[in-house]
């Protein structure tokens, strides 16, 4: 006599049929988490882009920002790293370039870029 090693499968009480067992289940569950907590926040980050955008200092930088739109902007035109490289981060002023470089130094664009971080 053979032995069937095929295991049973989950019966549903409620329909009196068999569930299939999909281990993927879980993760396309956390997937549809993942997205759309992400499109939430950049919807949110997006509004208050544009609703921030009449602020006086959307597009003229000071401060912090200053100084990276300055070591970003001198990256881009001159090749190199402002001089106070150790005053602040160095990574920001690199991403800032990157995206000057693409966009043509647009603050506005940049401000998107940084909304999907």
């Amino acid at each position: 006599m053979k032995k069937n090693n095929k295991k049973a499968l989950p019966v549903d009480a409620s329909t009196n049929t068999e569930k299939s067992i999909n281990p993927f289940c879980s993760v396309d569950k956390s997937l549809k988490a993942f997205l759309a907590i992400f499109i939430f926040g950049l919807v949110v980050r997006i509004l208050y882009l544009f609703e921030s955008s009449g602020n006086p200092t959307f597009l003229s930088p000071i401060i912090d920002s200053n100084y990276y739109d300055r070591s970003a902007h001198d990256l881009v035109l001159k090749g190199l790293l402002s001089g106070q490289l150790f005053f602040q981060s160095f990574l920001y002023p690199l991403f800032l370039a990157g995206v000057y470089a693409l966009t043509g130094s647009s603050i506005f664009w940049a401000k998107i870029f940084q909304a999907f971080l």
